[in-house]
């Protein structure tokens, strides 16, 4: 009697665990943090600002880089939009970046009419390498943004043809060379997001290499400071990587990392 009521239980048991379907434990920290409306929210912010971030070129932002200590000093929030290329400083064609990008194709165009008019060998490649150093040196790009990688350039190119010369207001102010903080924010972002990406996935490589030779060894003292050094390592080298792409000043990435990390003035 007792063994069959065993055996009725254990049926039910069975037929009531068939039912339940079970969860990774990604899943279960994922139903875990959609139920903490904070958490979301966070996430929402950080992923609205990541993209907001990679597509920072395509925006309608004033330059990162360009200065104006005469008119621009120090300027409180405003909402007067300004034109690209308008600083008298920069002389450009008609106080505009477009006017300015169309003068400067138009004498380029000239000279590869000249340089596809020769029969000169010489004068044909020394007419190449004129076009190429103009465009490297001379570009009102160059002006505009620092270092533009292939990708960045042709967004910056896809910026002035469907914005054209029209840039945001100073809602942030300006800076103490004239240059606008809500730009160079941006900018800033791109370096510091993927900086901090690259060295949190060195640093997990790191980390669980380091936890697996701890469950197995009993000495780790040279590989704890092997895994101290590499996790600071894992943001200098992303930085030095990624800034010519992203196009923004070694020193300012260097510096931002070295205040941030307390490990990096052990190290230097």
């Amino acid at each position: 009697m007792k063994s069959q009521a065993d055996q009725e239980t254990l049926e039910r048991i069975l037929d009531e665990s068939r039912g339940i379907r079970g969860v990774s434990l990604w899943q279960d920290a994922w139903n875990r943090l959609r139920r903490n409306r904070t958490s979301m929210v966070s996430l929402y912010c950080l992923i609205v600002l990541a993209v907001l971030a990679m597509l920072t070129p395509l925006l309608p932002l004033q330059s990162p880089i360009d200065k104006d200590l005469n008119n621009r000093r120090f300027l409180p929030p405003n909402f007067q939009s300004v034109v690209m290329g308008s600083r008298p400083g920069l002389k450009f064609e008609g106080g505009t970046l477009t006017g300015q990008v169309a003068a400067f194709e138009s004498a380029l165009d000239e000279l590869r009419a000249q340089r596809d008019k020769t029969n000169d060998t010489t004068e044909k490649l020394k007419l190449t390498q004129t076009i190429e150093q103009k465009t490297v040196v001379e570009h009102p790009f160059n002006q505009m943004w620092n270092e533009l990688g292939p990708v960045t350039w042709w967004m910056c190119e896809t910026r002035v043809a469907v914005f054209g010369n029209y840039s945001l207001p100073s809602v942030f102010g300006t800076d103490k060379l004239g240059r606008d903080l809500l730009a160079r924010v941006f900018w800033g972002a791109r370096v510091s997001l993927i900086v901090g990406i690259v060295a949190t996935l060195v640093s997990l490589i790191i980390g669980v290499s380091y936890g697996a030779i701890a469950a197995t060894e009993t000495t780790t003292g040279g590989v704890a400071y092997l895994a101290h050094v590499g996790g600071f390592a894992a943001g200098v080298i992303a930085a030095l990587i990624l800034r010519p792409q992203m196009g923004d000043e070694p020193d300012s990435v260097l510096h931002r990392q070295y205040e941030r990390d307390p490990r990096a003035r052990r190290i230097w």
